[in-house]
């Protein structure tokens, strides 16, 4: 999955300082500058979460999706390893590596 740009708000100092001298030169009336400014960061806001929705709709997707197909990947080797229990048989089985080492050993007795 290509990683996305999350969406972050502006800093408050952005907009005391760009956005309230933008809007106090158009107006002088302080209630309307505020006004103006509150309408701004919930503009922004809203595209902040907009964007971030899209993002978490789009992981939640992927990641149903990889789960999904881990799921049906695993089913072959539940297969595998059903039909190697189904094919044990019951007993008791030597070790070669016992057999072997004995052998060795009986060997080197005789040869000293």
């Amino acid at each position: 999955m290509i990683p996305k740009d999350v969406s972050h708000l502006l800093a408050p100092l952005e907009y005391y300082e760009i956005h309230r001298v933008k809007y106090e030169s158009e107006t002088n009336d302080r209630h309307e500058v505020d006004v103006l400014l509150k309408a701004a960061y919930i503009d922004e806001l809203e595209s902040a979460v907009k964007t971030n929705k899209l993002n978490v709709t789009r992981k939640i997707k992927f990641y149903r999706k990889a789960f999904t197909l881990a799921m049906w990947a695993i089913i072959p080797y539940l297969i595998c390893v059903g039909f190697y229990v189904c094919m044990k048989q019951d007993g008791i089985y030597k070790v070669e590596i016992i057999n072997k080492f004995i052998n060795f050993i009986k060997t080197n007795d005789d040869g000293e």
